[in-house]
């Protein structure tokens, strides 16, 4: 029989944060000693540094923006993580929140759902449908806009509905928040989004037209209320976390803003420079850096705020999520097949944290306060940047480790593979600190750390450039599952050349419509990195040369010389740049034309 094999996704995970690369003194002991039977990618890049666009191409093995890119997050693909391993006769499992809307035909290759968080529609508000609110205050709906729209709302109900499905007829699916649903009347709402979606398909168009009009008042975003606020408590992390452990918590704000308030210090010149760029160019963006620096320096203070708020999180935590996937292991019946289980985990995203947050256990956060102030006594003011992200690195590893732990004691350990992954980078480690957050092509956002454990795997340190794709066929090699027929990506083992730089693509911030608003393109190599934007319905000469950063000299990429660079010495990155977007636009062009005879009218 084969390998089990589990998918550990950390969201907002930069490369060098794993190891010692970055840091005197590394936040992750226990991942670094799985690397002695194992492989680690060193130059692996995500297409976009958030998870949307992230995710597509890593979950499909294929380019960001091919099947109308994440329009319709995986579900134009016609390969995904859960099929490739389902197809290859494991039992499949998914950690996962429910508003990464799947399928019904995705949700044919996962054997069983474990609900991490509730619906979220404002997630599918904000990422999508807001852009068309705005539009129709100005102008109709096009033909194409109106069937891309309706098409992605059918997907949605399916989700939502399988979810509500899944709350009230198949109770394994929350085993981590059922308390969610204590005092919520699964049926009557199952019933008015059933109501809703039989409205949707009598008359597709004009309902989309009219959830998009209504904005926030719609129904749709009055519903759900199943989030993980029932499983926090602000006012025990008041009355205990900060109580018992104040003067901890204190130290780490006094350790991030000793080891910051110089080293970390934005320096003269740069200051000059965004003096003179922005007397030119009358655009204050320049400064953002100054803010960013401030910022790095309350980040204990930004943390104790969120907790006050009753809900400051959208997903539970690592610890419940392994601990309810060893309580599924050890309950599991179907031995004969090997299983796959993939969780997404996010303790160093945005609202970041460094301790369990959804269980009030007074011994769990003694326990894990004292693994934080072990590495604080550790790397004292050894770092530069953001303490409180490198301390969600410490719990991530400490969390994995107990995992790791409970599946040696269940007599797993020498059969499993075990794949840790990141979607992309973060803006918020704030070393170096640059200047936009998030939508930006900033090094950090995109290069992310891989590694995959196999059992008795002789080492392998991949240091060619990789993409995100490249990570399920090489995970795929490794444990000896055949490869999709329908992947771009290859298996890291199998590199026949070396890739001599990074095309990276997506959509930037808000609606990913390829047909109407301009791709964010980036080549990067260790000499340049150049940003593009152009649309697919543009000449590519007509798009904007927007950020270039010549790195034998400015190596963190802070000064943006787009205005001044000689285009010979860059004309390899935009060649390849043009070389992919006329990619897309015949990919595009296909999926349009076969997309226009199953649209729902």
């Amino acid at each position: 029989m084969k390998n089990n094999a589990i998918t550990i996704f950390v969201d907002s995970v930069v490369w060098d944060y794993v190891g010692n690369n970055k840091e005197a003194v590394s936040a992750t002991p226990f991942l670094d000693s799985l690397k002695k039977e194992g492989l680690v990618a060193n130059k692996l890049y995500s297409h976009g540094p958030y998870t949307d666009a992230a995710t597509r191409s890593l979950f499909t093995g294929r380019n960001c923006l091919d099947d109308y890119g994440y329009y319709f997050k995986l579900n134009t693909s016609p390969i995904n993580h859960y099929k490739l391993f389902h197809d290859a006769g494991y039992e499949t499992y998914d950690f996962h929140y429910p508003y990464y809307i799947k399928g019904d035909e995705i949700n044919k290759s996962i054997d069983h759902r474990i609900y991490t968080g509730g619906f979220e529609y404002a997630s599918e508000w904000g990422g999508l449908y807001y852009y068309y609110h705005d539009i129709i205050k100005e102008r109709n709906l096009t033909d194409l806009e109106l069937n891309l729209l309706t098409k992605r709302i059918q997907y949605m109900f399916e989700s939502w509905e399988l979810y509500l499905n899944d709350a009230i007829n198949n109770p394994e699916t929350l085993i981590m928040h059922k308390k969610a649903f204590e005092h919520y009347d699964s049926f009557s709402a199952l019933n008015t989004l059933k109501e809703e979606h039989e409205k949707f398909l009598r008359e597709p168009q004009s309902y989309s037209i009219d959830l998009v009009r209504q904005g926030k008042d719609h129904l749709l975003a009055k519903l759900d209320a199943t989030t993980v606020e029932a499983y926090m408590s602000p006012e025990f992390i008041q009355a205990y976390v900060e109580k018992k452990y104040g003067k901890l918590l204190n130290r780490i704000e006094r350790l991030n803003n000793n080891a910051n308030w110089k080293t970390n210090l934005p320096s003269i010149k740069r200051i000059m420079w965004s003096i003179r760029k922005s007397l030119k160019t009358k655009d204050t963006s320049y400064f953002y850096f100054l803010e960013n620096y401030i910022f790095s320096l309350v980040q204990m203070r930004v943390m104790k705020k969120q907790w006050r708020r009753p809900r400051w999180q959208y997903g539970h935590s690592a610890k419940m999520n392994y601990d309810a996937a060893i309580d599924v292991l050890k309950s599991r019946k179907n031995g004969d097949k090997p299983f796959y289980m993939f969780f997404h985990l996010g303790e160093p995203h945005h609202n970041i944290a460094f301790f369990t947050y959804d269980i009030q256990d007074k011994n769990i956060i003694d326990e894990e306060m004292k693994v934080i102030e072990e590495y604080l006594d550790k790397v004292g003011t050894n770092f530069k940047g953001n303490l409180i992200y490198l301390l969600s690195l410490v719990y991530t590893d400490y969390t994995i480790k107990r995992f790791c732990d409970s599946l040696k004691e269940l007599g797993l350990w020498e059969n499993t593979s075990i794949l840790f992954i990141s979607d992309h980078g973060s803006s918020y480690t704030f070393n170096p600190i640059h200047n936009r957050r998030v939508n930006c092509f900033d090094e950090e956002c995109y290069h992310i750390p891989m590694l995959i454990r196999h059992p008795g795997m002789t080492p392998v340190e991949i240091n060619t450039y990789q993409y995100s794709k490249d990570v399920f066929p090489t995970f795929a090699d490794i444990i000896g599952i055949p490869q999709s027929e329908f992947f771009k990506g290859r298996s890291m083992l199998k590199e026949k050349e070396a890739r001599p730089y990074i095309v990276t693509e997506y959509m930037g911030p808000g609606c990913p419509d390829i047909a109407s608003r301009r791709i964010w393109f980036s080549g990067r190599d260790s000499h340049f990195i150049v940003a593009y934007k152009v649309g697919i319905y543009e000449d590519f000469k007509e798009g904007e040369l927007v950020e270039v950063y010549d790195l034998s000299k400015d190596p963190q990429g802070y000064y943006n010389i787009n205005d001044e660079i000689e285009i010979s010495k860059i004309q390899y990155l935009l060649n390849a740049i043009e070389a992919r977007y006329k990619e897309i636009k015949g990919d595009t062009d296909k999926f349009l034309k076969d997309f226009s005879k199953t649209s729902l009218k």
